[in-house]
This record gives structure tokens, sequence and C-alpha cells, in this order.
């Protein structure tokens, strides 16, 4: 049982959706607290030839103090942003092959009175995944209950997933305390992915780390997931 673990970041960048695809369970860490000016409200598109953030606006009140799952994003009424994000991904990408199939499911979104930022973030989550055909399992932290900081917290929740093996990302090495895996008998995998190239309209020399967005706009979802593929270098620690 290979089991992963991620924030739920917006609009989340091809490795996510890699480590997605290489694990049997997914668990959506929504029990950590919530980080500023990173992935978890925005995230990077083409905006003119160049990588620019698009995100949704967060009520600050009290950040530091709440978890990922308790963040709230301001209604349109007292923050206006619906139009300014759409029109965002509508003028970069209006051009592109596959915006026609994927522009409508962000104008749906947006409709939505959705209030939680992880809820926003879920519903791509959950649409980028579909159109992929992932079948990994997906499970929330907030439901295993798990206990403990950093590396002992990932350990109690692989554990409470039922994990054999953890995939971890690269930056696992930096804080894994790898010998209490072992003595769990639970075996560390390092998810090394390595961007791959594709074909991408409106930049003369290729822009990695994007939104999975621009992957779906420039080649459509059944090439996307074998480009995604493609960067699998997945390094086993047993």
């Amino acid at each position: 049982m290979v089991v992963a673990i991620h924030q739920p970041e917006h609009l989340p960048w091809l490795g996510f959706f890699n480590k997605m695809a290489n694990a049997d369970v997914l668990v959506i860490l929504d029990i950590v607290q919530y980080r500023k000016r990173y992935f978890q409200n925005r995230n990077q598109i083409l905006v003119n030839g160049e990588k620019k953030y698009i995100g949704v606006p967060i009520i600050l009140d009290n950040y530091r103090e709440k978890t990922i799952k308790e963040m709230q994003i301001y209604s349109d009424r007292d923050v206006p942003w619906k139009s300014k994000y759409l029109k965002t991904i509508e003028y970069n990408y209006k051009r592109h092959p596959f915006f026609d199939e994927y522009f409508p499911f962000f104008e749906e979104l947006v409709k939505k009175d959705i209030c939680s930022l992880y809820e926003f973030n879920m519903e791509i989550i959950n649409y980028f995944a579909d159109k992929l055909d992932l079948t990994t399992e997906i499970i929330m932290a907030s439901d295993l209950s798990p206990v403990g900081k950093k590396s002992d917290l990932i350990l109690d929740i692989a554990k409470k997933s039922g994990a054999s093996v953890y995939l971890s990302g690269p930056s696992g090495r930096d804080y894994m305390e790898l010998d209490k895996y072992k003595n769990e008998n639970v075996d560390v995998w390092f998810n090394d992915f390595k961007h791959p190239v594709y074909d991408q309209k409106g930049t003369d020399v290729f822009i990695p780390y994007l939104s999975t967005l621009d992957l779906f706009m420039n080649v459509g979802a059944k090439q996307a997931k074998s480009v995604i593929a493609e960067g699998t270098v997945i390094a086993k620690n047993l």
C-alpha cells in the first residue's frame, strides 16, 4: 500500500498529480497551518509569456492560528475577484487548443458559493484527477486524527492510512527521521519528479513548474496523463 501526503494546493502543478498517480492513497494534509504567500491560495500560469500568479483572496484574520481547512475566501461582494480570475485565464488561454474544453469548468466553479479555500481547491483537484483518469483513493488527514509534528506527524498519518510504503516528496530528506519509519515497518520512497517538456503555446522557451492548467490547455487531458507520467523518478529508501 503506497501512501502519499500532500497539502490541498490551489491549481496544483504537475508534480502533485505525478505523486498522486504513483500512490494507492493520497492523504490531503488539511490540518497544518495556513502559509501566507505560498501555493495554498495561488499558483503560476503563463501570462504574456511569463510566469505569473493567479489566486483567490483569503481572509487573513488570525491566520497563524488556523489550519488550511479553516481558511476562508473573501466573497465576491466584499472583494470582487471572480471576474478578474476568469479573465486572466481567458485572456491568456483563449487561443490554446483545449480552452473551450476546460474553461467552462472554471466558469461554473466561481458561480458556486464556496467560502472555504480547502473546498474550492478540492473542486479543482478532483476535477483534474477525474480528467486524468486517476483512481487513487483520496482521504483527509483530519479524518485520521493524527498526532505529532513534522516527521512524526507524517509517520502517524502513514500508519493510520495503512501504508507499507510512504511516497515522500524530495524535501522529505531534509526532515524525516527515517529510522522511525523503518522501526514501524514503513518503507520510504522519494518522488524525485523530473519536469517533462510539452508543446507550450505562447512562449519561445519552455517554462516549467506552472499549474497543471497550462498543460491541460495546451495538450488536453489524455496527453497530459502521459506527459505527467514521463516525469516519474522514484528513489526507494528501503
